[in-house]
C-alpha cells in the first residue's frame, strides 16, 4: 500500500495530439506513459512534456490526455526522472512559473506508469498536482481493482461480505475481488463521519477478468461529498511472470 496525500479540487483536463519515443541512446530511460485526467477538456490547448535533464536545443513532445484508459500511451526517453508540462513547445517555457501546467517527479525504477492529473485552482491560475501510478503488471496484475482514496474521509469498500478500509491518502490493489453468482461484485460504499459509517454509494461491479480498473474516491468540490469514480482499463496484459526459484 502507498499514501498518497493528494486533495482533489476539481475535475477537469486539456488534451493534445499523442507522443512518440525514439531508440534509448546512453545515459537514458525509455518510459511508457498514459496521461489520465478526470474529465472532458476544457479547452483545446495543447500540452508539451519537457525534461529538464535534457540537452538545452530539446523541444517539448506534445502529449494527450484522456478521461479512460486504453492501450494509447506516450513513449519517452528521459534523461532524469523530473517531467514538467506546459503549453508550449518551447524549452523557456518549463523554466517560467507562469507557464507551469504540471510537473511530476517519477518513481526510481518504473518504467509503466499512469498518471493522474489531479486539477486545482490557485491564484486565479490553473495547475495539476501528478499522480504517478505503476502500471506494470507486477505492481497492478490482470483482474485486479486499484483503489485510490483521494478523500480527506476514511472510507470502506464492501464488496460481497468483504470489507476494505481506506484511511485518507491511501491505496490498495485487490487482485481477484469476489464476486457473487453473476460474476459481479455487489459493492456498498461509506464514509467514516463523526464515529459511524454512513454509505455514500452502492451498485454492481463487473469482475474484471482479464482487465484492469481504477477506484477513485474523492471529496465532491459543489458538495464536499464523498465521491467515487471508475476507470476501466481496455488493455489486456499479460500475467506477470512467476519469479526465478
Amino acid at each position: 500500500m502507498n499514501r498518497l496525500l493528494l486533495p482533489l479540487v476539481a475535475l477537469f483536463g486539456m488534451a493534445a495530439p499523442p507522443c512518440s519515443g525514439a531508440p534509448t541512446p546512453p545515459g537514458t530511460v525509455r518510459v511508457e506513459l498514459r496521461l489520465l485526467a478526470f474529465a472532458p477538456p476544457s479547452d483545446s490547448g495543447e500540452w508539451f512534456v519537457h525534461d529538464p535533464a535534457a540537452k538545452d536545443d530539446a523541444l517539448g513532445v506534445a502529449v494527450h490526455l484522456k478521461t479512460y484508459l486504453n492501450h494509447e500511451n506516450c513513449v519517452l526517453t528521459v534523461h532524469g526522472r523530473n517531467l514538467v508540462f506546459t503549453g508550449s513547445q518551447e524549452r523557456a517555457s518549463m523554466r517560467q512559473p507562469a507557464a507551469q501546467l504540471a510537473h511530476v517527479s517519477l518513481p526510481e525504477g518504473k518504467r509503466e506508469l499512469v498518471l493522474m492529473f489531479l486539477p486545482r485552482e490557485q491564484d486565479g491560475h490553473t495547475t495539476w498536482q501528478v499522480l504517478a501510478i505503476d502500471d506494470s503488471v507486477r505492481a497492478f496484475p490482470p483482474g485486479s481493482l486499484q483503489i485510490l482514496n483521494l478523500s480527506r474521509s476514511v472510507v470502506r469498500i464492501q464488496l460481497e461480505q468483504t470489507n476494505y478500509d481506506f484511511k485518507s491518502g491511501e491505496t490498495q490493489v485487490i487482485t481477484d475481488p469476489p464476486v457473487g453468482p453473476n460474476h459481479h461484485s455487489a459493492m456498498t460504499s461509506f464514509a467514516l463521519t463523526s464515529g459511524e459509517w454512513r454509505r455514500i454509494g452502492s451498485g454492481l461491479w463487473p469482475h474484471p477478468g482479464h482487465k484492469r480498473s481504477v477506484q477513485v474516491l474523492f471529496d465532491d468540490p459543489a458538495s464536499g461529498q464523498v465521491q467515487l469514480r471508475g476507470f476501466r482499463d481496455v488493455v489486456e496484459k499479460d500475467s506477470p511472470a512467476a519469479p526465478p526459484h
